[in-house]
């Protein structure tokens, strides 16, 4: 039983005849440009402009969207700028009323001080300082005694004794 095999040229004959075939399929399946296939090419004509008219809107709408949201965005960074700078004035306003508040809190503060201070100075010169002080010198002086008299005493000159 000898196999034959088929030859180089013989393969190129059947590859032909097979490819003749399968156009000859498709060219009974698709009609000569005639009447009949006049119509569908005419509906896909109608749907790619269709197609193209969907297009053309989507890519409007989808360009007018961006503007208002861009023109949406920069109103809320107009909006949040001044919010900001408002935010700034406050701070400020706020820092500088502090910054009285603080200041006059201090020279208060030295003022207590320095009458604490000079209480203390004339506490040291004069003795006693105070109500107490002074209810002890009008006992022991009288009433007319002044702790810092006003005007100098001259003394009398009947009063004094020449020895």
């Amino acid at each position: 039983m000898p196999s034959k095999e088929p030859g180089f040229v013989e393969r190129l004959q059947t590859a032909a005849k097979a490819k003749k075939a399968q156009l000859e399929k498709i060219r009974t399946k698709v009609p000569a440009n005639g009447q009949q296939s006049a119509a569908p090419q005419a509906g896909q004509v109608e749907a790619a402009a269709a197609r193209k008219v969907r297009t053309a809107e989507r890519k409007y709408s989808e360009r007018v969207a961006a503007q208002q949201k861009e023109a949406l965005g920069g109103a809320k960074k107009a909006r949040q700028a001044q919010a900001v700078i408002e935010e700034n004035a406050r701070k400020r306003v706020e820092r500088v009323a502090q910054e009285e508040a603080d200041a006059a809190l201090k020279r208060h503060q030295k003022a207590v001080r320095d009458a604490k201070y000079a209480a203390r100075k004339a506490r040291q010169k004069w003795g006693f300082a105070g109500r107490r002080a002074d209810a002890f010198r009008k006992v022991r002086f009288g009433p007319d005694f002044e702790l810092r008299p006003s005007v100098s005493i001259a003394v009398a000159p009947e009063t004094q004794t020449l020895a």
